[in-house]
């Protein structure tokens, strides 16, 4: 018993080792991103990420192990098991072994940051003490960009129509889409009207003010007269760049006039057609990027007409980004935007480049494995989730993350990296041996790894790699037997599988093995049922099955009791607009209420000895933070009995099939409701009252749902409503709307409806309609 307390003391005191390293890396990383680290700091700092990630893992192998013992045996048995288990642990020093290494490489790491005299100090997280290497831009003509003229007019106008005070207004985004153009343009515009300042925060360094101050002093020499006075004492970076700007103009301005005659001849002069089609090629890789944009313009013009030189950089952009000097400081301001990152956006960011180039993200998937691989941490005020997508929002306004596709509520629901940052990221990826994107069949490494199918067939002859913690499959046409015992036998440590689209029919029993998987998507696959071992998945938060062919449950997903999200449903898309198109799976009652953590469920169906309602109405109090709530009835003639419900105030989308006749009271208390569906409701003007006073109201679709002839939007109701669908209602003669009804409707849909002949009385009044 004393071995099991000294090796699970051993363990404890791991923990707190992990604990440490993780937050001294966050400052050694904001460290070796400065320009003055040098190499052998890079180094270190990689090392003390490896001895985390090492530390971590030693845990989920000795958590994995006692999780196995503890499920075959009763607790006493388990002891006797675990304290032989560590016998022979002491005897061939396995696993202790790698404890005492670790603790020898944590002693390393302090020893090494004091012979390389690394200080931390008033560095947390910040780039003082090195230069930005965005300080030049502020220096660029304000014309040596275009396309920003709308929004400088936006800002301009903001300016001069706003109160006469102190006004601030934020520039956001990565380096290189233009921010300190379009600020200089904005100033130079309001300059001569106000009586305002600039203010240009460069960040200073000893080494560059003297490197400025010498060469401006080979400047004065080249023209033989003395330096200006003063000279030395100037301080700041961007008087010193504005001098050595003044001499540059002194020397340029013969030629300059020259160069702008012959600009009007050059821009009417036609691009060659041989070059048209790679032109526009590499403008969509610089995906509207300004610096990138300008900076390869300008390596493209020493190339000539040369089609080989141009077709060569098109299709190796990326290897250019990283090799050609002419692109070196497109990916320093690009890098820039990424180390200027705080450090749980980092993770989160880094995770991304895991999807290949251009690849569309969906917004759900994403937040699930960012929750998954533990780079979403507890908040107090917040669940995972909603703290997940208050990550994805920084990063979005940053302009790190490009929004594809937002519903009509505005929620992002899914997104991309731009190419060229995206380039940047994987590489740091690959650096950090997080990644192997390229070559599944390897032995190296690897916390990530995306595998398309034609590599799929080589993890069967992978090596075990503890280290592995994501594998997500893309494209996938085959995937064999020996795949699934490979994976529970050489990845014991994996938290996430994607088998999106995966092609196999069944799941073996070896899935229950992966004691530590977190996520597991069988999205849109062929499979059919799922083992009992799914039991064993303590730690299971996500089980994605929506379009696979499961019908059924198996009892033993009672003991997942981490579980959060859950989406199991097949769409029929022959029979789409009927009540059953959205078949859910079936599970027994008595274990749907054993899924205490869930917050998101979609769909299942249950059959009580009760009253079904009253179930479902008792089970939903027990959800403080379900955000989406879907009931729906088995037939289209059955009556809803919801009045007894009592959903939290933070529901943000409702959706509701079957017969309701009235509106349940509590839906005027639905403060933060975004959207509303009503399938087969058969309400009546007068609930269309309590709807019209939500005040987040967004969306409405009303489909099947309505027995009145004539329908009433008054006025001052529905004040923030963008979407309005009116679906299939077959009564309907007449739509009235009053003025001051939906100032911000941008959408309508009305049909079938056979017995309306004419457009909605006081359709002119919607100034925001826009379809």
């Amino acid at each position: 018993m004393q071995l099991v307390r000294d090796f699970h003391a051993e363990v404890v005191d791991m923990k707190l080792e992990l604990d440490f390293i993780s937050s001294f890396l966050r400052d050694a990383d904001a460290w070796a991103a400065t320009e003055e680290s040098n190499e052998s700091v890079k180094t270190w700092v990689k090392h003390i990420r490896e001895v985390a990630y090492s530390i971590e893992d030693v845990m989920d192998e000795y958590m994995l192990y006692v999780a196995k013992h503890r499920d075959r045996h009763g607790f006493m048995t388990f002891l006797k098991k675990i304290a032989g288990y560590v016998w022979s642990l002491k005897s061939n020093r396995q696993m202790v072994s790698k404890i005492q290494e670790l603790n020898r490489s944590v002693h390393e790491i302090g020893n090494k940051r004091r012979r390389l005299d690394i200080s931390f100090n008033d560095r947390r997280g910040s780039s003082i003490g090195h230069v930005d290497p965005r300080a030049g831009l502020h220096f660029v003509d304000t014309d040596a960009l275009v396309g920003i003229e709308a929004s400088r007019d936006e800002l301009v106008g903001r300016l001069n129509e706003g109160e006469s005070m102190r006004t601030v207004i934020s520039l956001v985004g990565m380096g290189g889409l233009g921010k300190t153009t379009l600020a200089k343009k904005v100033y130079d515009d309001i300059k001569d009207h106000f009586d305002c300042h600039a203010w240009v925060t460069v960040s200073q360094s000893n080494n560059m003010v003297e490197r400025l101050r010498s060469m401006i002093r080979r400047f004065h020499e080249a023209k033989k007269d003395l330096p200006s006075n003063g000279i030395n004492n100037v301080m700041d970076v961007e008087e010193l760049i504005s001098k050595s700007r003044e001499y540059l103009q002194y020397k340029r301005n013969g030629p300059r006039a020259t160069m702008q005659n012959s600009l009007p001849i050059r821009s009417n002069k036609e691009c060659p057609e041989n070059l048209k089609s790679l032109s526009l090629d590499i403008a969509r890789k610089c995906d509207g990027l300004p610096l990138a944009i300008v900076t390869i313009g300008g390596l493209l013009s020493t190339k000539g007409k040369d089609v080989f030189e141009w077709t060569r950089l098109c299709n190796d952009l990326s290897k250019q980004l990283k090799s050609n000097p002419h692109l070196a400081h497109v990916r320093t301001i690009l890098s820039f935007s990424y180390h200027d990152l705080p450090h749980y956006l980092k993770s989160c960011f880094l995770y991304m480049a895991v999807f290949p180039r251009s690849y569309h993200i969906r917004v759900n998937k994403l937040i699930r494995l960012w929750i998954a691989e533990g780079l979403v941490k507890e908040n107090q005020e917040m669940t995972l989730e909603e703290t997940a997508k208050a990550n994805l929002t920084r990063l979005i306004n940053r302009s790190l993350v490009q929004v594809e596709w937002s519903d009509s509520t505005g929620r992002a629901r899914s997104c991309r990296v731009h190419d060229l940052i995206h380039e940047v990221v994987l590489s740091k990826l690959e650096e950090l041996n997080l990644i192997q994107s390229s070559q599944a069949s390897s032995n190296g490494a690897a916390r990530y790894l995306w595998i398309d199918n034609n590599r799929a067939h080589d993890l069967s002859r992978r090596n075990g790699d503890f280290r592995t913690h994501s594998i997500i499959f893309s494209n996938l046409q085959e995937l064999h037997d020996p795949v699934f015992e490979r994976l529970s036998l050489n990845f014991k440590l994996l938290r996430e599988i994607d088998f999106e689209n995966a092609p196999f029919e069944y799941l073996p029993e070896e899935i229950g093995n992966l004691w530590h998987l977190r996520y597991l998507s069988l999205r849109h696959s062929k499979i059919k049922m799922l083992p009992k071992s799914i039991g064993k998945l303590h730690n299971l938060l996500t089980l994605d099955l929506k379009g696979s062919f499961v019908v059924e449950i198996p009892d033993e997903i009672r003991y997942l009791c981490k579980l959060q999200y859950f989406r199991a449903y097949t769409v029929d898309l022959v029979n789409h607009y009927t009540i059953d198109s959205d078949q859910g799976v079936k599970i027994n009652d008595s274990v749907f209420g054993s899924l205490e953590s869930l917050e998101k469920l979609y769909y299942v169906d249950f059959e009580s000895q009760n009253d079904c309602g009253e179930a479902l109405c008792g089970a939903i109090k027990q959800m403080p933070h379900l955000y989406a709530l879907r009931i729906s009835a088995v037939k289209e003639n059955e009556v809803l009995e919801l009045e007894s419900m009592s959903p939290p105030p933070s529901l943000h989308r409702l959706r509701l099939h079957g017969q309701l006749m009235t509106l349940p009271g509590w839906i005027a208390e639905l403060e933060n409701l975004v959207k509303i569906s009503l399938h087969w409701s058969s309400i009546s003007n007068d609930s269309l009252k309590i709807l019209g006073d939500l005040p987040k109201l967004l969306e409405f679709w009303l489909y099947e749902g309505y027995n009145g002839v004539e329908l009433h939007l008054e006025q001052g109701k529905f004040k923030k409503l963008k979407h309005l669908a009116l679906r299939r209602l077959y009564k309907l003669e007449k739509v009235v709307i009053d003025g001051g009804s939906l100032p911000c409707l941008e959408t309508l849909e009305i049909g079938t409806s056979p017995l309306m002949k004419e457009v909605p009385t006081g359709i002119g009044s919607l100034e925001s309609l826009k379809i």
